[in-house]
């Protein structure tokens, strides 16, 4: 990168001796400019190595990616290998070395210019190693911090090499840090034109989704902050200096927006970890606001003109007014918005982007506005003359008056469900109900509106109803109850969302709660109830409707025989569960599991190998007497979940179902004996599977493990072979 040197004239005038400013090479200078530059070091390390390995490929002009390892258990350490030009041995005793010395900085078409991120690691360690194949020769160097705490150099071997050329840089990593390298790794490569090949972990590399975009700047979709983009590097703009900028720009750096700079536009600062605000800097980004401003603004106003009528432009104009998007519209002059040469915002005829006023129609068409708020109790009813375009409304011919409120009632209940089963967090729905008063009226009305002739309006009389329970029906009005259904498809809301008003027949029995202000036992229906459905679902146990009965009705209902509450029915039920699957002689297979740790009597080693060896096993071993018992302690693992979930029930219930749980001593014994005999045999012929912990096995840990585990058993063999 072309770093930007401004040419300083000095005027002197009587001066006597003048020296210069110098910079000490001390341990202190060194330690400031490797450990002290950077406050993020794990990226820093990433992004600086990273950047380098990206520039050798431009150099060499090599399209392929650059590896990159993360480490792991097996091999816990970080390395870039690339496949650019490689350096002579000189090269990396003297430019390698040097700080601000760097090769790059004649040409934009590079991302480093500093000299430094290639010192990046001693921020982490103070050794790594940088390994060279540059024309046939291989040279093997150890950076490490000397004695007197000056970074140093060592070439450790020097070899004839058919490898292509290039550089790797190796350093250990800590245990508890593997996680971060990945994590940041994964925010680190997002934004990189040359996407390396990584091993050791997988990361999340999805591309960026933008809403908006262009070449120079993106809006991403959901929220986030300002970037500024440049040579694979994303740079905060949340501290830029935001004075002489317009509300617009303004507006555009509180969105998720991404701009992107060529390599060499932005002065950036030493750690590249945040941009250098100096006057050219500043003026850059403010023009490029300025151009993203103007671009914003036409490619709303061509979303608009690619409408098929003007009330989907007035509806998008809605949709970007609201949520994630509400900033973006302080950067539109709405005003001279249009669609097909129509001003969408017309404050003079009152036809607004999201409020029509149609008042001149009074005569000749009646809207009707259902207000859905409280869908479960009642329904608000109001003749209007402005309609204020939002989300989620509906709109009827009204051609009938008869069953007009069990027709929407029933409507909205399906419509609540539905929306908040897909994750709507909103309470409101707003119906629509439109008639003629003379013959064209609905058609006047649509034309205002925009809606174009081709938009047709379904009837009210096409919307289903179910009537009520009554007393003149097949049902004796002393058998009939109001109750509140339990709608399971509901995730959010208020606690009465989740109750559906019904009137039900007392005599066919039922399954209920008692509810007090919508909660049961103080509790949001959702938080109590799901633990039934978790627990139903996990022992395949069908959950019943389940009926809200109110405080004042609980004695009546708990002196009905075919009604029984939900925890005894959970009880009921979990008894014949334990019956039908036969769980009492099952559980006895638990003592496989109590067995292990008396095997491991405290020592440590032995229980990571043992755990190891029951979760893995299966894919690393082939002696038979291991996997039998693998294979006993995995199902006595199945037996003792469903028996904790039992347990979760008595919990629930208050229902003892300890007695379910035989002890037989001899058993245990002989099991005991039976793992301590498997134990001793692992831990004495595989040791290194002490190494592992069960929970950071991946596929390729246990690829090398199987590996080992054959090297052993052939090893084994041979030597049974040979005392034969």
């Amino acid at each position: 990168m072309i770093t930007s040197n401004a040419t300083q004239n000095v005027e002197r005038s009587g001066v006597g001796e003048e020296s210069q400013f110098k910079i000490r090479a001390s341990a202190k200078a060194f330690k400031i400019l490797s450990d002290g530059l950077y406050s993020d070091k794990i990226s820093s390390i990433i992004r600086e190595l990273s950047c380098n390995a990206y520039d050798s490929h431009i150099q060499a002009k090599n399209s392929n990616p650059f590896h990159v390892h993360l480490p792991n258990q097996l091999e816990p350490h970080f390395a870039i290998r690339d496949f650019g030009i490689g350096l002579t041995h000189d090269d990396v005793m003297s430019i390698f070395t040097t700080y601000f010395e760097s090769t790059k900085t004649a040409s934009n078409d590079y991302v480093g210019c500093l000299g430094l991120g290639s010192k990046s690691p001693f921020s982490y360690t103070d050794n790594f190693t940088v390994t060279s194949w540059h024309n046939g020769t291989k040279n093997i160097y150890n950076c490490f911090i000397n004695e007197q705490e000056i970074p140093s150099v060592a070439l450790l071997s020097s070899t004839h090499t058919t490898e292509p050329n290039g550089l790797e840089v190796l350093f250990a990593v800590k245990s508890n840090d593997y996680r971060e390298f990945s994590s940041k790794a994964a925010v680190v490569y997002r934004y990189f034109k040359l996407q390396p090949k990584i091993t050791g972990q997988q990361i999340d590399r999805r591309a960026p989704v933008y809403k908006f975009n262009s070449n120079n700047w993106g809006i991403l979709e959901g929220y986030g902050s300002a970037n500024a983009i440049m040579g694979n590097v994303v740079y905060p703009l949340n501290d830029v200096d935001q004075n002489g900028y317009t509300s617009a720009e303004m507006s555009l750096l509180r969105l998720p927006v991404n701009l992107y700079f060529d390599i060499g536009e932005l002065e950036v600062s030493a750690s590249r970890e945040k941009l250098s605000y100096n006057a050219r800097t500043k003026g850059i980004i403010k023009t490029k606001l300025t151009a993203a401003v103007e671009e914003i603004s036409k490619e709303i106003q061509l979303k608009i003109e690619t409408c098929d009528t003007l009330w989907e432009a007035r509806q998008l104009l809605f949709e970007l007014h609201s949520g994630e998007f509400r900033e973006l519209m302080k950067i539109v002059d709405q005003n001279k918005l249009t669609w097909k040469g129509t001003l969408v915002n017309d404050y003079i005829t009152g036809l607004l982007a999201t409020s029509i006023y149609f008042t001149d129609l009074d005569s000749k068409v009646e809207v009707t506005e259902v207000d859905c708020r409280d869908y479960k109790d009642r329904l608000n009813f109001n003749t209007i003359q402005t309609f204020y375009i939002s989300d989620h409304q509906y709109l009827f011919i009204k051609d009938t008056n008869k069953h007009m409120k069990l027709r929407l009632k029933e409507f909205m209940v399906k419509e609540f469900s539905k929306l908040k089963a897909n994750g709507w967090h909103g309470n409101r729905l707003k119906i629509y109900l439109i008639a003629d008063k003379i013959a064209g009226g609905v058609k006047e009305f649509k034309t205002k509106m925009g809606m174009g002739d081709k938009m047709v309006f379904p009837l009210l009389s096409s919307l289903p109803y179910t009537l009520p329970v009554s007393g003149a029906g097949s049902v004796n009005p002393k058998n009939s109850a109001n109750v509140f259904r339990y709608d399971a498809t509901i995730k959010n809301g208020d606690a009465s969302d989740w109750w559906l008003k019904e009137k039900i027949d007392k005599s066919l029995g039922g399954v209920y709660v008692v509810i007090d202000r919508y909660l049961i036992n103080g509790v949001r229906p959702l938080n109590y109830m799901i633990k039934y459905q978790e627990l139903f679902n996990s022992l395949n146990i069908v959950m019943p409707e389940v009926y809200g009965v109110k405080q004042r009705e609980a004695d009546a209902f708990a002196t009905l025989k075919n009604w029984q509450t939900l925890k005894d029915y959970t009880v009921k039920s979990v008894e014949k569960f334990v019956i039908d699957s036969k769980l009492g002689e099952s559980l006895k297979s638990c003592v496989y599991l109590d067995a292990i740790d008396d095997c491991c009597n405290g020592e440590f080693e032995t229980r990571i190998i043992l755990e190891s060896v029951v979760e893995h096993g299966i894919q690393m071993f082939t002696t038979s007497s291991i996997l039998d018992i693998i294979q006993k302690i995995n199902e006595a693992k199945k037996v003792k979940e469903t028996f904790d979930k039992i347990k979760i029930v008595s919990h629930m219930t208050g229902y003892d179902f300890s007695n379910l749980l035989t002890q037989d001593e001899a058993f245990k014994k002989e099991v005991t004996q039976e793992i301590k005999t498997v134990a001793t045999y692992v831990t004495k012929n595989y040791p290194l599977l002490a190494s592992f912990r069960s929970y950071n096995l991946n596929d390729t840990t246990v690829k090398h493990m199987k590996h080992y585990i054959g090297l052993v058993d052939a090893s084994l063999m041979v030597a049974k072979n040979n005392c034969t």
